[in-house]
């Protein structure tokens, strides 16, 4: 394991710890949080290419207006 640091806004982290506890409830709590949160993680870093087009376009629209 590894410890780093990343700054997220409050609407991000919140999201993130939410999901963190859905994760843990569907297993019935026998995944601990840092499982959880690495699972989380690793599903979004597999779709970094959808995401990087979403923000994307988001900027692009935003240029527009």
């Amino acid at each position: 394991m590894t410890r780093r640091t990343y700054y997220l806004s409050t609407e991000a982290a919140d999201a993130l710890e939410d999901a963190v506890s859905r994760v843990r409830a569907a297993s019935g709590g026998r995944v601990t949080k840092a499982e959880a949160l690495a699972a989380l993680i690793t599903a979004g870093a597999d779709h970094a290419d959808v995401v990087g087009a979403q923000l994307r376009e988001a900027l692009l629209r935003d240029l527009q207006q």
